[in-house]
């Protein structure tokens, strides 16, 4: 492909100028001297696809991300079960050194020319129509070109063999069922109190949606959070607990717990997933079965710039949407997470009415919480609650933070807006939920680190489709959505789950469960007729404690009543009644037997883009 790249950088230089070499046409420059594509991992095939090939993950300028297989000159060939399917969506992408593809079925041949009118690297989406009489497809890819072809004036490899020819994306199957779009739109640090910077989202979603007063997320902070959310298991089930902190923990989700996308491209949905952080990213199982998948990462600048925040992700959700449509209208599933309302919270600072604006402020908050979490966040030092904040400090930050979800909630409105004018809104299930809460002190905790209601209880709504039958309880979990998901397309919920279709729960299901699994501590809150307890023991990081930590006793318990915690009353109950109960539940949840993880298979490395000063500027570090 080093030929073509050249030619278009050379056309782009033409039409365009320096200015738009440099800012549009980097990736084409750098790929001529050195492949950008990495593969990450194998993957599991959907059940519809057979092959002797593998599906790999696979990145390409740390930002997107793609499954696909590959085979250094040798054509691809594939065998789709196309029961009940009218169309398969085929993407190519890559075609390294490749002057043409063709894509091969008993009925129709495409053929794609590689000239200097596509970029680099190259993504083309061809629709194959399927006969109803065609209960299987068999589907050949094959190019033209020399794989062995050398970069720039032949001096510079384009990259080993291994690395380069065509590539086949993983295709998705249209059915012939239409079945509802699906939105999950997770918007990182918004605790439910701040319903009200939240109301442009409530309006724009109307009286179909509901606001559940009494949601939990089945984590403390954002990777095991989301892990909970994609699997229905719990942070010690799907054993993502975060990545970097500690030894033994570079592992991904549990490869054997189902994740929504996996579910819905079994069930012939297209899936795509757009994430703000690095610790979302396919390396850590987040990708699996996703069509496309976007990291549009916001680092510590960006508060300030806005070069990349949720206007830019929403955006580019909504251009990707606007391509489907042109094949499908139905059978669509988006993941979109944005980070704004993080620290250091600031949002646009046009929104900002102070003259003398201090920029500084986030960092000296920072500096102030590090010191009052102590070196490893250690679980005692907060719960002391003897820290040397700054009241006025901490007041003026957490004023930010609304502000950042004030604008994030009109980019999500913004969206919302759009579902309706291309007619997806009436059809669709749309969940919007945090995915974590955020606390100022007000417990001595700060950032997203305890198991109080102000970290764990997040703001979330859900509209049904208009067609549904059935109504949001006020209990929701974020373990719930998978089996909500999978009851509503009519498909059997994954064994694993420990959520519930929410076509079914009510607002009794107890007991509510959430963990907290760090190096130092382990935590588990358990809320049971109206108590809300949090037993603390030592840790068995990555894992829960062993039996013998558990049988040996909590090192801390902590009773409140949740009546009392909604009017503002966080005084500990001495003993309440059915204090032997949770911690009796407490002790069995916690010795629970993890099934089906194979160690040996299950390991990722920290992507590039995660470096150790973007988290220290983030407040992980």
């Amino acid at each position: 492909m080093a030929l073509q790249t050249f030619k278009a950088v050379l056309s782009l230089l033409r039409r365009q100028g320096f200015s738009a070499v440099a800012e549009k046409g980097g990736e084409k420059i750098s790929s001529v001297f050195a492949n950008p594509f990495r593969s990450l991992h194998n993957v599991n095939k959907p059940v519809w696809i057979s092959s002797d090939m593998d599906l790999n993950s696979y990145c390409f300028d740390n930002t997107e991300y793609m499954i696909a297989q590959t085979q250094a000159n040798q054509d691809i060939e594939l065998k789709i079960d196309t029961s009940d399917v009218d169309a398969i969506e085929v993407p190519v992408v890559g075609a390294e050194n490749s002057h043409s593809v063709t894509i091969s079925t008993p009925t129709t041949n495409h053929r794609i020319a590689i000239d200097d009118t596509y970029d680099y690297p190259l993504h083309i989406w061809k629709v194959i129509d399927v006969s109803e009489s065609m209960d299987s497809v068999p589907l050949q890819v094959s190019s033209t070109g020399s794989t062995t072809e050398k970069g720039l004036f032949g001096r510079f490899p384009i990259g080993n063999n291994t690395d380069t020819g065509t590539r086949v994306g993983l295709p998705a199957i249209r059915p012939e069922q239409h079945q509802p779009p699906i939105f999950l739109i997770s918007i990182d640090t918004l605790p439910y109190s701040e319903h009200e910077s939240l109301q442009p989202i409530v309006n724009a979603l109307g009286p179909d949606a509901a606001v559940p007063t009494e949601p939990r997320t089945q984590a403390h902070w954002t990777p095991p959070s989301h892990a909970s959310m994609v699997t229905g298991t719990h942070p010690g089930d799907h054993g993502y607990v975060g990545h970097g902190k500690a030894a033994g923990d570079e592992r991904p989700i549990n490869p054997n717990r189902t994740t929504i996308s996996e579910l819905l491209t079994d069930n012939g949905y297209k899936c795509s997933g757009l994430v703000s952080h690095t610790r979302l990213l396919p390396e850590f199982g987040f990708g699996r079965a996703c069509h496309r998948y976007h990291a549009d990462v916001m680092g510590y600048s960006d508060w300030i710039t806005r070069t990349h925040d949720s206007r830019k992700s929403i955006s580019q959700v909504i251009e990707w949407i606007d391509a489907d449509l042109q094949v499908r209208d139905h059978s669509l599933f988006y993941f979109m997470h944005v980070f704004d309302p993080h620290y250091p919270y600031l949002p646009p600072l046009e929104r900002l009415e102070d003259d003398n604006l201090d920029l500084s402020k986030p960092s000296q908050y920072r500096e102030q919480f590090d010191t009052a979490r102590g070196e490893t966040g250690d679980y005692f030092r907060m719960y002391e609650d003897d820290h040397n904040v700054d009241p006025e400090l901490a007041a003026e930050m957490e004023r930010y933070h609304s502000q950042s979800i004030e604008y994030t909630a009109e980019q999500v409105s913004r969206f919302v807006d759009y579902l309706q004018s291309v007619d997806l809104f009436n059809d669709a299930l749309i969940i919007i939920t945090g995915d974590h809460g955020e606390e100022f002190g007000e417990r001595g905790f700060f950032t997203h680190n305890s198991l109080y209601d102000r970290n764990i209880r997040p703001f979330m709504t859900i509209k049904p489709p208009a067609s549904a039958e059935w109504s949001v309880p006020d209990a929701v979990d974020t373990i719930d959505f998978l089996p909500t998901i999978a009851h509503e397309i009519g498909v059997d919920v994954p064994e694993h789950c420990a959520g519930e279709p929410l076509q079914t729960k009510n607002d009794d299901s107890e007991p509510r469960i959430t963990e907290r699994i760090t190096p130092e501590r382990y935590n588990v809150a358990v809320e049971l007729d109206g108590i809300k307890a949090i037993f603390t023991y030592g840790s068995g990081y990555p894992d829960r404690p062993t039996a013998d930590v558990i049988d040996a006793g909590p090192i801390l318990a902590e009773f409140y009543d949740l009546e009392d915690i909604r009017k503002g009353n966080f005084s500990e109950l001495d003993n309440p009644s059915n204090a032997s109960d949770l911690e009796r539940i407490a002790e069995e949840f916690a010795k629970l037997e993890v099934k089906g993880r194979d160690e040996s298979s299950a390991s990722a490395t920290r992507p590039s883009q995660e470096t150790e000063e973007r988290l220290k500027d983030l407040g992980y570090m």
